[in-house]
Parts: structure tokens; C-alpha cells; sequence
């Protein structure tokens, strides 16, 4: 996810999404399980991705909150190249302060807080690991609440400029916006572009896909589309406490 090639054994990524819900609140979303399927076949097709399938792990749509917990812990203690997660379902703002939310399969709407994914424990997740390039992807609604300052296409050339000691988080929505479903589509809009792209690439890049071609890319066609935009950022780095 930068200007080098990574090294596929030294990193982990960790994908998690439900395509139902106990809470009848939350819809069901039937394209997450094709989100979840058709984005692991590609990361770990030799040809495209070539991570090895043992470091690459898809979280059960069942999964308890402890039990994704303790698989992103895991990723993060193991990886030392790239951090990777992938999160696709419901996104929730909570509280006066809108803070944003992960619906698990067990999230319940009268108790968010206690049910679903906090995202800043995700993201302090990833400050805490020694892996060099960390990426957070999430398509979801309102998931332009995971980001501080946003990216407009004027300010595109700024992406250039970012260094790899923070983590780069990549959403498909802006912080007041739902993220689109189109009926017609097999995924969701924002996972099947970025489906194309790591399979078919694009006319500007080369053949290490970056985070800005990923960025630049997708922008560009959902622009086209008169479809909402996506948004992207880098969190600085933290220092690590010393052991």
C-alpha cells in the first residue's frame, strides 16, 4: 500500500462483515457476504494480491465483540509490514458526540455501545502495532466519522506528500451519509470499484498499487458516477510505550 512492494508473509489483514442482523433495526445487507468472499479471493490470489491465506483472516459474521477483539490484537502483535483492516456493514454515530460504531451480527440498537465495535478501540489497536504501513478501509455508513480532516479533490496533490509512519483510513462515505447499495450490483458500490481496480488496475499505476492510486482511483469514478465520495486521511503516528 505504498510506493514499495510489501512483504505478504510479514503482514496480517483482517476482514469482518454481516450480512444479517439479530436486531430487526438493522437491515440485512446480502451483498457483504459477496464484499467479504470476492475481496479475500483477490488479496490471496497469487496473481493479484499473493498473500498467503494464513495471514489473511476473514472474522466469522457471527463473531462476539470479545472475539473480534482478540483477533485484531492478534494481527496487530503479529504483523510488521502491513496492518490491514477491512470492515463492511452498518456504520452507527452515538451520542452527543456522533462517535462512530460498528454493527457486529449481535449489535443491538438500544445498547450500541455495550454490542457493536468502537471504532477508536480499533484505532488505538493499530497506533499500538509495530507494523510499518497500517490501513483501515471501511465501507460503511457515516464512516467519514472515523476521520478527523478530510481530502477534497483539490487537495488531492497533498496525498502525494504522505509519509507511511501514521495510518491511512480509507471510507466510503462522508460523515453524514449513508453508504450506497445499488440493487443491481452484486457488492456494495464502494467494495465492487475497489474490487475492479485490484483486479484490472488502472491507466495511471504502475504495478504496486498505492494508497494514493487506490484514493485517486476510486474518486475519480465515483465523481464520474455522480455517486458520494469517498474520503481518506492520515492519523500522525503515536509513540509507542517502551517496554
Amino acid at each position: 500500500m505504498t510506493g514499495r512492494g510489501i512483504d505478504p508473509t510479514r503482514s496480517r489483514i483482517v476482514l469482518l462483515g454481516s450480512a444479517s442482523y439479530d436486531d430487526e433495526q438493522l437491515a440485512d445487507v446480502p451483498q457483504i457476504s459477496a464484499n467479504v468472499r470476492d475481496l479475500t479471493a483477490v488479496l490471496t490470489d497469487p496473481g493479484l494480491g499473493g498473500f498467503p491465506g494464513e495471514c489473511c483472516v476473514t472474522i466469522p459474521p457471527q463473531a462476539t465483540g470479545r472475539a473480534v477483539g482478540q483477533i485484531l490484537h492478534r494481527a496487530a502483535n503479529e504483523a510488521e509490514d502491513l496492518l490491514l483492516f477491512y470492515f463492511v456493514g452498518h456504520g452507527i454515530p452515538v451520542g452527543r458526540s456522533h462517535e462512530l460504531y460498528l454493527a457486529l451480527h449481535e449489535t443491538a440498537m438500544d445498547a450500541v455501545e455495550y454490542s457493536a465495535l468502537r471504532f477508536d478501540t480499533v484505532r488505538g489497536t493499530f497506533l499500538g502495532s509495530r507494523a510499518k504501513n497500517r490501513v483501515i478501509i471501511l465501507d460503511s455508513c457515516f464512516s467519514g466519522r472515523a476521520i478527523g480532516t478530510t481530502l477534497s479533490a483539490g487537495q488531492q496533490e497533498v496525498l502525494g506528500q504522505l509519509d507511511i509512519q501514521g495510518t491511512y483510513t480509507l471510507t466510503s462515505a462522508p460523515p453524514n451519509s449513508t453508504a450506497l447499495v445499488l440493487a443491481d450490483e452484486e457488492h456494495t458500490a464502494f467494495t465492487g470499484r475497489l474490487l475492479s481496480l485490484l483486479r484490472e488496475g488502472a491507466p495511471h499505476t504502475g504495478p504496486v498499487v498505492t494508497m494514493q492510486d487506490i484514493y485517486r482511483t476510486l474518486y475519480g469514478r465515483f465523481t464520474a458516477e455522480r455517486l458520494s465520495l469517498i474520503h481518506i486521511s492520515r492519523r500522525p503516528a503515536r509513540t509507542r510505550p517502551q517496554p
